[in-house]
């Protein structure tokens, strides 16, 4: 066990609005409705400390507006103590209607800068604003609207922010930029929905505006693999539904299946290590890539060359450039880290290349260039062994070209997408447990460097190396260690026995775990012997391999868990090839890269449509995926929850404040 690190609170500036917004996958800013703000941007810190003592002067309906004045310049500095502070100050029963519209947004902008997103929803859905919204001026209700449709979103009521975008679909008329955003948004939260979900709304509802907008997204979500059978679909759809606005502006993404469907390369070569100690990992990413291959084979679809090349037969440039005389119009690969990093060094790549995992190169905010006429994606493993391939530290890492991409199943990744999950959902306080060594570290690390940043306290940060200090371990974290000593301490103090009952630190809510299923099955059961079974744990995908075992996963109940989809879909075509072919070892831990596999097959048609269109999304079986600037994929797995000792599917937030906020 290292050493308990104790993180003191960091105060952040970081608003919950940049973390929506990085949960809006990379939307673009919002066009501005023409809303009459107060005249406050120029206002010092100074200046606004005047306008309170100020308004303390002032006949009452006057010091109203001066106080919600002052709260709209504090927000704007990031002064959210000092906000809070002024709008105590109000009654809102006793100001007017006008006064209490903008009461209730100047809260809710207040909440959600802290992250308090059900705190937010309370002010935006009070009776009282429901009803006085309808007499401001329109500014002022597109506003109001627009804060209800971001917020459901990002707390993952996605039928509601749908309702809500299109009940201010007629709001925006005459604005054809907000229209345009709207319509962006309204497109990324139907493509959020589940297909069976997307298939039934399209088939039951009665306004025809929402059936259409459900169908074109159950098409879209239902051929995420077959670019061309999406193609026709949506062609058809569009001839049906002519007068629908989806039909005179196709959503971005499907603007561009045209192109996607013309450009597609007639040869690619895979490069992997096939001989060597990443020959499993290679092999099992390959046969995950070949089952997608033979599946559109299968369907009837045309289907590109492919070559593999072993990339531990000689110099990754040689083989590179060899694959490329061979006429690769695309590349997937290399595998291993310090290859890749030896092809970032080339001044140009000669045809788009996804590579398989990630590594770190200098000025990552570059944004990428646009894409030539040839498309491609990248992949990467989540096996250990890749993820610790060598680079060489001392080469320089330039910036990557247009042509290179990377795309991984990187643990860092993941320790985000929890980070960001649970403070969506009111945590606050996180206790760590991780194993010692470079996997459990990263992860950890990524996890308290994301969480601080959000404005998150990291209260302790554990590292366990066997089960046999398992318990210790938690009785120091939960702080019963010392509850038990204070109690033997009264006891020597007093000279006699006493009733006692340990208590652990009450200022945790959340404990963040990265363990293997065999590791969690003992961790959460001594969490709970230590007074801790109310604490909420998150963990990475790495608890569950995908096997059932209700006897022994009942030790996981309530642990929930960020994972890939593709252990949840049985139905999966690729999925069921690669177990007829006897080759798919049920729990191993190179599961994941039979999906990576899939994924990188599926992604090279789309690479373009990720690159142009950035709100653009694949849905397969590592997750939702998309692309940054720096041209790395990106993603966000599924959220499932131990239950009964099975592993279930989940919202991916709690519907219900849960009295945090």
């Amino acid at each position: 066990m290292t050493a308990n690190t104790t993180f003191a609170a960091v105060s952040r500036k970081f608003t919950a609005t940049c973390l929506m917004a990085a949960l809006l996958a990379s939307c673009g800013p919002a066009p501005k409705p023409n809303i009459e703000e107060p005249q406050t941007a120029n206002l010092t810190l100074e200046d606004i400390s005047a306008l309170i003592t100020k308004a303390d002067t002032r006949d009452e309906l006057t010091k109203v507006d001066m106080y919600l004045d002052a709260t709209h310049a504090l927000l704007g500095y990031g002064e959210y103590d000092w906000a809070r502070n002024t709008l105590a100050n109000l009654v809102p029963n006793k100001i007017s209607d006008h006064q209490f519209v903008r009461y209730s947004i100047l809260s809710a902008q207040l909440a959600l800068a802290e992250g308090y997103s059900f705190r937010a929803k309370r002010y935006l859905w009070s009776a009282r604003l429901m009803q006085a919204q309808t007499k401001e001026p329109l500014a002022t209700q597109i506003q109001i609207r627009e804060m209800r449709a971001s917020l459901l979103y990002n707390i993952a009521e996605y039928r509601q922010a749908i309702m809500e975008r299109i009940a201010l679909e007629p709001l925006l008329k005459g604005d054809t930029d907000m229209q345009e955003f709207n319509q962006d948004l309204l497109w990324q939260a139907l493509m959020a929905l589940p297909l069976v979900d997307l298939q039934l709304e399209a088939q039951t509802h009665n306004d025809p505006l929402q059936k259409g907008w459900y169908a074109l997204a159950a098409i879209s979500k239902d051929n995420q693999t077959n670019i061309r059978q999406q193609l026709r679909e949506v062609k058809n759809w569009s001839y049906n539904w002519p007068e629908h606005p989806a039909s005179l502006r196709l959503p971005a993404d499907l603007q561009l299946l045209q192109q996607l469907v013309e450009e597609q390369p007639q040869s690619i070569a895979v490069l992997l290590p096939l001989s060597g100690r990443l020959e499993q990992a290679a092999r099992t990413v390959l046969e995950g890539f070949m089952a997608a291959f033979y599946q559109t084979q299968k369907s009837g679809e045309p289907t590109p060359e492919i070559q593999v090349y072993n990339t531990n037969d000689g110099d990754i440039n040689t083989i590179y450039d060899q694959a490329v005389v061979n006429g690769a119009e695309l590349v997937v690969g290399p595998l291993d880290k310090d290859k890749i990093a030896q092809l970032s060094l080339r001044q140009n790549l000669s045809v788009p290349t996804l590579a398989l995992n990630y590594i770190e190169l200098n000025n990552q905010n570059t944004a990428p260039q646009q894409l030539p006429m040839a498309p491609a994606t990248p992949a990467g493993p989540t096996n250990q062994a890749a993820e610790d391939a060598p680079i060489d530290a001392q080469q320089p890492m330039p910036a990557l070209g247009n042509q290179l991409f990377q795309f991984g199943l990187a643990v860092e990744d993941e320790a985000q997408q929890v980070a960001e999950q649970a403070f969506v959902d009111g945590h606050r306080r996180a206790l760590i447990l991780a194993p010692a060594g470079s996997w459990g570290d990263r992860s950890a690390d990524t996890f308290a460097a994301h969480w601080l940043g959000l404005g998150g306290d990291v209260v302790s940060d554990y590292r366990f190396k066997n089960q046999k200090e398992y318990s210790s371990l938690i009785e120091q974290a939960t702080g019963v260690a010392d509850s038990k000593e204070r109690a033997r301490a009264m006891r020597r103090l007093i000279g006699e026995a006493i009733e006692f009952e340990p208590r652990r630190r009450q200022d945790i809510d959340i404990v963040f775990l990265v363990a293997r299923p065999s590791e969690a099955r003992q961790l959460k059961p001594t969490l709970n012997f230590h007074y801790a079974s109310d604490i909420p744990v998150y963990a990475t995908s790495h608890i569950y391999n995908g096997t059932t075992n209700d006897t022994l996963d009942q030790d996981m109940n309530g642990i929930r868990f960020t994972t890939l989809p593709w252990f949840f879909d049985e139905e999966l075509p690729e999925r069921r090839a690669i177990a007829r072919s006897g080759s798919q070892e049920e729990g191993s831990a190179y599961q994941p890269l039979y999906a990576l596999g899939i994924d990188a097959y599926h992604l090279y048609p789309r690479l373009r449509q990720l690159a142009n269109v950035k709100q653009a999304h694949y849905y397969g079986t590592t997750g939702s995926l998309s692309l940054d600037e720096n041209q790395r994929i990106t993603r966000h797995q599924v959220w499932a929850q131990f239950i009964r000792g099975q592993a279930y599917i989940v919202p991916t937030t709690k519907q219900q404040e849960e009295g945090r906020q």
